[in-house]
């Protein structure tokens, strides 16, 4: 049976175990082989560390959300932000294309 879904969110409680050392990784991995596997995109949340991001660019998840990439913000802002009036702290770019901010490049 074929779910239907496309995409699997890790929860930012998974996400904020991921430190320097390496030693909380492995949950984290065995979620994204699993997507993978089933042909789903992952898209990490709750990314606040440099750490966080990093494994997961490793780990090869393809997507993230969290303060590192970009603080909450309003929808008006948030217009703004797409539009190029806001710069992304990291990864220092600017976006043309909502689906583009929260890619982990």
């Amino acid at each position: 049976m074929k779910l239907p879904i496309s995409t699997l969110k890790i929860d930012r409680s998974f996400v904020s175990m991921i430190d320097d050392s390496g030693e909380n990784d492995q949950i984290v991995r065995a979620i994204i082989t699993m997507a993978g596997s089933l042909g789903l995109k992952v898209v990490g949340e709750g990314v606040e560390t440099e750490a966080q991001l990093r494994t997961l660019r490793e780990l090869s998840c393809e997507f993230g959300q969290g303060c590192l990439l970009a603080a909450p913000m309003s929808f008006d802002d948030l217009c703004e932000f797409v539009k190029g009036e806001y710069s992304l702290a990291y990864p220092k770019q600017r976006f043309n294309d909502v689906s583009e901010v929260s890619v982990l490049q």
